[in-house]
């Protein structure tokens, strides 16, 4: 009998072993869009990036639901270091007259929160509240031009000063473990909590034509098969 073969080229939009990361369904008032997003390991956390080289800048929505509704939210770049001392931070908070406030922090200890200007400048920051979650919007000057892995550092907290002063946060797993290093151009990250330095590819989406697309779906899936 003759034998026949057969070779089908699929491009998988979605499988078991890429699922559709969350961040790629979360949507923004301004409808602002990300060139890419990636769910955090820890926290229940989602970051969305715009990389700029020309300017040396990136633009992120940091999304996290703080510790309790009076909580606190926290985006840093750590250019000294991969922990929390260091960091330079970007926190959000509701003020006691019910509007959201971002200010920058810098970390010098476990115990010393500073507000104040940061080693590298922001702008653009605002921030919102709803649906359970903290939004944190910014575009962050990046600490070495040209160099676009940074060491990032995210955590959530249950209180805030009426001088605006964090309280500290708990120190559970997933509060030890957010932080590692974020390749801006791939969505590659290392850290997380695993205790394992190893660099792991979070299920990154890139924002084309108007929609997220996995990584994974870029790349075409061969598979051949043959009868008699």
């Amino acid at each position: 009998m003759a034998s026949c073969l057969f070779v089908v080229i699929v491009v998988l939009l979605i499988s078991s072993a890429h699922a559709e990361p969350t961040c790629a369904t979360q949507k923004f008032t301004n409808n602002e869009q990300y060139d890419r997003c990636v769910d955090l390991p820890q926290l229940g956390c989602y970051l969305h990036w715009s990389l700029d080289t020309a300017k040396n800048t990136v633009a992120i929505v940091f999304i996290a639901p703080p510790a309790t509704p009076d909580g606190w939210v926290s985006w840093a770049i750590n250019p000294t270091g991969e922990g929390m001392v260091g960091s330079q931070s970007l926190i959000a908070y509701t003020a006691a007259n019910g509007s959201m406030v971002v200010n920058t922090y810098n970390v010098s200890s476990y115990v010393g929160v500073v507000k104040g200007k940061l080693d590298f400048d922001v702008t653009d920051m605002k921030a919102e509240h709803s649906d359970g979650v903290m939004r944190i919007f910014a575009t962050v000057e990046l600490p070495e031009n040209g160099r676009t892995k940074v060491n990032q550092v995210w955590q959530v907290g249950g209180a805030v000063t009426e001088e605006g002063i964090p309280v500290r946060h708990a120190f559970g797993q997933g509060n030890l473990g957010s932080k590692g290093i974020l390749d801006l151009l791939s969505g590659e990250i290392s850290g997380g909590g695993s205790g394992n330095s190893k660099t792991k590819k979070r299920n990154v989406s890139i924002c084309l034509y108007g929609r997220y697309i996995n990584e994974p779906e870029l790349e075409p899936k061969i598979y051949i098969s043959s009868s008699n």
